[in-house]
């Protein structure tokens, strides 16, 4: 799709959420300064009501006074006709969840230096964010509150970065929120209850991220988000080496230590789990970098890189057309069509069942007059006979 939203050129979509549509896109600076990114904008059915709308911009907000080599970073907020937008930070590559798949599905195993790599490096941007402060410097204490693989970028460069601050809040001005926000099996026991949360509801998410790292298993399952959210409430959870008996033992520690129900136990911060991670890799000279991730995003995502390739090398080339329709144009079009083409299907469907039910009663009905017709010449065949037998006698 090629379709034009304020000075931006939309190139793609790349995702649809229940809030917004992603889209990958290019500005155009002044001379030549162009950027290729991402356009986060608000759904159109949204876009005129103020509880979203509110939301939308409190998390952009929230994510422009983020800059962090682990944080996608945020650019822009701003409106085109009745539709906000975020232009935030482009980085090829996939999110956690489907590189776990992948691993999976290949019947691998993700190294152990990788996943502690990966998980010290997502400490890192969180533990940037819970000792953020304003302009006075006053802490803001920030919590991103849906720590989890769809939200951990694994770009095929090898950087790490966190993404969708969209639920996170700035708890001196969230003091009373006792709304469930985030997904469940990533959620910590105190945030299921509707407690008040600070930094190590982060860690324990963390923690079990690192345990479906480590395993490829997801720790909280269930068969109701009921049945999960009690397993997570009461923590329930084993040690990794039960289902991968070649994990460290160190590695082991850092996850039950993350996960403890009480507080307390746990890490008292981001920073502090990280820490412990890098002493790991450090004391058992694990080798773990940007370089090594890269390596391995490559060799599992062959296609998908020598696609992101091109359609990155065409949209540097490209500039901003003459004439291009408007995103609204599209977005209004595309329903209207989509409608009429199930319409069409539908008529169809429903012109072939009718002929496929009235064709045995047609046949049937065809076949009993073939028959009459038979037996009526047979007997006029006979009739005939007889006549002439009778005059020659």
């Amino acid at each position: 799709m090629l379709a034009r939203f304020g000075d931006y050129l939309l190139f793609d979509r790349l995702n649809q959420g229940g809030m917004a549509e992603i889209y990958l896109a290019k500005s155009f600076g002044y001379r030549g300064a162009n950027q290729i990114l991402v356009l986060k904008c608000i759904r159109t059915d949204h876009s005129t009501d103020p509880a979203f709308v509110s939301m939308f911009i409190e998390e952009a907000k929230l994510s422009a006074l983020l800059s962090h080599q682990n944080i996608v970073r945020t650019y822009e907020l701003g409106r085109v006709g009745e539709r906000h937008f975020i232009a935030m930070e482009y980085l090829p590559g996939r999110d956690l969840r489907s590189v776990l798949d992948r691993i999976r599905i290949q019947g691998k195993v993700f190294p152990e230096e990788l996943a502690l790599h990966i998980i010290a490096q997502t400490c890192e941007g969180l533990d940037y964010a819970h000792r953020k402060v304003n302009h006075d410097g006053e802490p803001l204490n920030i919590i991103h509150r849906d720590v989890s693989p769809p939200n951990v970028l694994i770009g095929f460069d090898g950087q790490v970065k966190l993404i969708d601050f969209g639920v996170a809040k700035i708890s001196a001005r969230n003091e009373q929120s006792r709304v469930f926000k985030g997904k469940y099996a990533y959620m910590s026991p105190e945030q299921t209850r509707g407690r008040i949360v600070d930094a190590r509801s982060d860690v324990f998410s963390a923690g079990v991220v690192l345990f479906e790292l480590l395993t490829s298993r997801r720790l909280f399952t269930g068969r109701t988000e009921l049945s999960v959210i009690d397993k997570v409430r009461h923590a329930e959870i084993y040690p990794p080496k039960l289902l991968n008996p070649d994990i460290s033992e160190e590695a082991e520690a850092v996850f039950l230590q993350a996960t403890s129900l009480d507080p307390d136990d746990r890490f008292q911060s981001a920073g502090e789990m990280r820490d412990a991670i890098i002493g790991i890799l450090l004391s058992r000279k694990m080798t773990a970098s940007s370089r090594q991730l890269a390596s391995l995003m490559r060799d599992i995502f062959v296609e998908e890189l020598n696609i992101e390739e091109t359609r990155l090398g065409e949209l540097r080339s490209m500039e901003m057309p003459a004439i291009v329709a408007n995103l609204e144009e599209i977005t209004v079009a595309t329903p209207s069509n989509s409608d009429n083409d199930i319409e069409t299907q539908i008529k169809e469907k429903t012109d072939i069942t009718k002929r496929l039910a009235t064709q045995p009663l047609v046949n049937s009905q065809t076949r009993l007059i073939d028959h009459i017709i038979m037996v009526g010449l047979v007997a006029v065949i006979l009739g005939l006979v007889i006549l002439l037998i009778v005059l020659a006698h």
